[in-house]
């Protein structure tokens, strides 16, 4: 059975978007709901931010 998942090619392709935010703090909590499966390239220290609120929640 074919991966319904996959690009012409066989390749999974993995969709993109450009989410406008307003500031750092509500990004930050948009993108944690979104969970793990997320990559946040943009802004620059977005990325870091999510990484310490990762790292703090996976502490506790």
């Amino acid at each position: 059975m074919p991966d319904r998942g996959a690009g012409p090619c066989g390749f999974r392709v993995r969709p993109s978007a450009v989410l406008p935010v307003e500031s750092l703090d509500q990004a930050e909590g948009a993108f944690l709901a979104l969970g793990s499966d997320i990559e946040v390239p943009a802004p620059d220290a977005l990325p870091a931010r999510l990484g310490a609120m990762v790292r703090e929640l996976a502490r506790r």
